[in-house]
C-alpha cells in the first residue's frame, strides 16, 4: 500500500519593501570596510554624519587602565564619565560659539554637537576608584585594575 504524497508546506513571509535596501546597505558597509581602514573610518565618521566624535587612545600599565580623549573646547561641566568593570563611557557636547561671519567664504572641518563614546576595556577595573583630569582639551581617565587582573599578568623573560 502506497503512502499518499505530502506536499511541502510553504510559509508565507511578510513582504518587506525595505529588504533590498538593507541588503544593499550591508554590502556597501562590507565594501567600505574592505577599502577603508577602521582608523580612517573613525576619523571620517564625524564629517560623514555631522556628529562630533572625540578621538581616543587607551593603554594599560601593570596596575591601571588609562583612556585619553581629545575634547578641545569642552568644559568639564559639559562632560559625563561613567565607568563599569568592562568599559568607560563618555558623554558630552561640543558647542559651537555663535559669532557673526563677515567673510564671503567659509570652510570648517570642525564637528559640533553631542557625543557618546564607549571604550571597551581589556582588563576588569575598579570603577569606584576611577579618576579623571581635563587639561588643554585632553580628558584623561585612570582606573585601577582589579587585583585578580593584575595577578594574571606575568612578565616573561626572554632567554
Amino acid at each position: 500500500m502506497a503512502m499518499p504524497e505530502r506536499k511541502r508546506e510553504r510559509r508565507m513571509e511578510a513582504w518587506d519593501p525595505f529588504r533590498e535596501f538593507s541588503v544593499l546597505q550591508e554590502r556597501m558597509n562590507e565594501l567600505f570596510g574592505e577599502l577603508v581602514p577602521a582608523r580612517t573610518r573613525l576619523r571620517l565618521l564625524p564629517r560623514m554624519t555631522g556628529v562630533a566624535m572625540p578621538e581616543v587612545e587607551s593603554y594599560e600599565t601593570d596596575g591601571e587602565v588609562v583612556v585619553k580623549a581629545s575634547v578641545p573646547g569642552v568644559p568639564k561641566e559639559n562632560l559625563d564619565i561613567n565607568v563599569d568593570e568592562e568599559s568607560i563611557s563618555l558623554h558630552g557636547e561640543m558647542r559651537k560659539k555663535e559669532e557673526e561671519r563677515t567673510e564671503h567664504r567659509y570652510y570648517s572641518e570642525m564637528s559640533y554637537g553631542e557625543f557618546d563614546r564607549t571604550i571597551p576595556l581589556s582588563s576588569p577595573v575598579e570603577p569606584e576608584k576611577a579618576q579623571a583630569h581635563l587639561e588643554n582639551g585632553v580628558l584623561e581617565v585612570r582606573v585601577p585594575k582589579k587585583a585578580e587582573a593584575q595577578a594574571k599578568m606575568k612578565k616573561v623573560e626572554i632567554k
